[in-house]
């Protein structure tokens, strides 16, 4: 029985790795801060997944103690700025590494200790279409910082127009249509409770809208979005499961 022990992180990678089921394989999330030798001794977890931008001393000591053993290090890393760390333990771990991120390893770099992440992986665990009656309204999430909204959305909010766009994820933004802050699991059930999803530049929930079954309108044609067809065929829309890759990550 493998059992992963995963550092706690808000970020979608990191949250749907979490949710996947795997066979002979327990998946555990936690902070680490203070407690990961005792969550060590715990769980004697067989893999650890480890985010770099929240790896304390705690955790560079635990990687020195433990690396060479029998337990599997991974260090996940969010965005080009962690990679960094790439030289901090080389011999030690794999790196899972965001594919839009490729370029930019040194090529002096041991590849085979880095594991890319697929830019088209989806969680078919909470992303799936049914058969339900849909609202017609048109579901936005906000990128994860965002502090304002595109002018492209704006021009097409209240009180602009009336259209039914349904805000999430906006922390940072006050407006009427602002319906806050939702997990991955709500995601999934607006997107089979909504008919419609506005899309947009770096959208990271686009292939997660599709496999659900909505109609993908984007700023030019939200307004007529009654009649607009859906601007991506989901046909054409290759996907790899979180499931797959994520099995293929603790066998390797």
């Amino acid at each position: 029985m493998n059992r992963l022990l995963v550092q706690y992180y808000d970020n979608k990678f990191i949250h749907n790795v979490c949710s996947v089921s795997l066979p002979d394989t327990i998946i555990k999330p936690a902070v680490f801060d203070t407690q990961l030798y005792k969550l060590y001794f715990t769980y004697e977890p067989t893999h650890i997944i480890f985010v770099s931008n929240k790896i304390t001393q705690e955790c560079a000591q635990f990687i020195e103690d433990y690396g060479s053993s029998n337990i599997r290090i991974y260090i996940y890393h969010e965005n080009e700025q962690m990679l960094n760390a790439l030289q901090n333990y080389p011999e030690k771990c794999l790196h899972l590494i965001p594919d839009v991120f490729s370029s930019n390893i040194p090529k002096e770099y041991d590849s085979s200790k880095i594991i890319y992440i697929p830019n088209n992986l989806i969680n078919t665990e909470i992303y799936f279409s049914d058969q339900r009656k849909r609202n017609d309204s048109i579901v936005y999430f906000a990128p994860k910082q965002a502090t304002s909204l595109p002018i492209e959305l704006v021009k097409i909010l209240y009180p602009n127009t009336t259209l039914p766009i349904k805000i999430f994820n906006a922390s940072k933004i006050s407006h009427p249509q602002n319906l806050g802050m939702v997990t991955e699991l709500e995601k999934g059930e607006l997107l089979r409770n909504n008919r419609y999803y506005l899309t947009y530049t770096q959208d990271l929930y686009l292939l997660e809208a599709i496999e659900c079954g909505c109609t993908i309108v984007n700023f030019d044609n939200a307004i007529d979005y009654n009649n607009a067809g859906s601007v991506f065929d989901k046909n054409k829309t290759k996907t790899i499961k979180y499931q797959d890759f994520l099995q293929g990550v603790i066998n390797v």
